[in-house]
C-alpha cells in the first residue's frame, strides 16, 4: 500500500472532472450489537406419587363408637346425645383415610429464559480500489463492488 490516499466523493457530481479508479476489493466490517433473546429451557423431574388408602377396621369403627358415646353422654346427660355422639364417633373413624407413597412419576417443567446475544451489525466497508497503477484503501458506509468504477480526489496527507 501506498501512503498516499485517496479519498472517494460521497456523491458523483457530474460538474466534478476527477480521477476514476476501479474497486478490486471491498470488505465489510461488523460491530458488536448485543440483544436479548428470550427462550424456554426444559427438564425432567421426578415427583412423588400418593394414593389413598382406608385407615379404618372393626376395632377403630369400634373405639370410635365408644369414645363418641361417651362424649355425647357428658355433653348432653342423656342416652339420645349419647347414641348420636356412638354413631358420628363411628362414622368418624370409619372414613379415616391415609396417603401411602406409591412411587414417582416424570414430569416436564419449563422456565423462560433471557440471554444476552451479539447480532453483529453492519459498520463500514473497507474499499480497496487501484489507480494510477497503484492500490489503495479507504473506509466508506457507501457500498460498492468489486469492478465498480468510482470517481476518486487524490490528496496528499
Amino acid at each position: 500500500m501506498k501512503l498516499l490516499t485517496a479519498a472517494f466523493l460521497l456523491f458523483a457530481s457530474s460538474a466534478y472532472a476527477g480521477e476514476t479508479a476501479r474497486v478490486v476489493s471491498v470488505t465489510p466490517v461488523y460491530g458488536d450489537n448485543f440483544v436479548t433473546v428470550d427462550g424456554t429451557r426444559c427438564y425432567d423431574v421426578s415427583v412423588p406419587v400418593y394414593r389413598t388408602e382406608s385407615n379404618s377396621n372393626g376395632g377403630n369403627v369400634l373405639g370410635g363408637m365408644i369414645i363418641g358415646g361417651l362424649i355425647g353422654k357428658g355433653i348432653t346427660g342423656d342416652d339420645s346425645g349419647a347414641a348420636i355422639g356412638a354413631v358420628l364417633g363411628g362414622v368418624s373413624a370409619a372414613e379415616r383415610t391415609r396417603s401411602v407413597h406409591d412411587g414417582y412419576r416424570t414430569e416436564t417443567r419449563c422456565e423462560r429464559t433471557e440471554s444476552l446475544v451479539n447480532k453483529p451489525i453492519l459498520s463500514y466497508y473497507i474499499v480497496e480500489y487501484r489507480w494510477n497503477r497503484n492500490t489503495y484503501r479507504t473506509e466508506t458506509k457507501n457500498f460498492y463492488r468489486v469492478g465498480d468504477t468510482v470517481e476518486i480526489s487524490p490528496s496528499l496527507n
